[in-house]
């Protein structure tokens, strides 16, 4: 995409607007690539909502162990030195 934007920007672009003419294609391009992974993370979390709990993703530790303890509890003690 930028090779064509810069081609246009030197080519066609006065030089007092060349600086916006480039901001404004910074713009569309973070919007477009919002726009893709925002699309991306429905579609997983769809998928996700498909399949039973647990199935194909793994489980946090908390979740798994935890039922509310302490990270150092569900991992074990650290040993001690004297």
């Amino acid at each position: 995409m930028w090779v064509p934007v810069q081609f246009v920007n030197f080519t066609y672009v006065p030089v007092q607007l060349r600086v916006a003419f480039v901001n404004a294609g910074c713009l569309v391009w973070n919007v477009l690539l919002d726009f893709i992974a925002h699309n991306a993370n429905e579609d997983r979390l769809k998928d996700e909502q498909k399949e039973p709990a647990g199935v194909g993703r793994r489980k946090s530790l908390r979740r798994e162990k935890g039922k509310g303890e302490s990270f150092a509890a569900q991992i074990g003690s650290y040993p001690t030195h004297k």
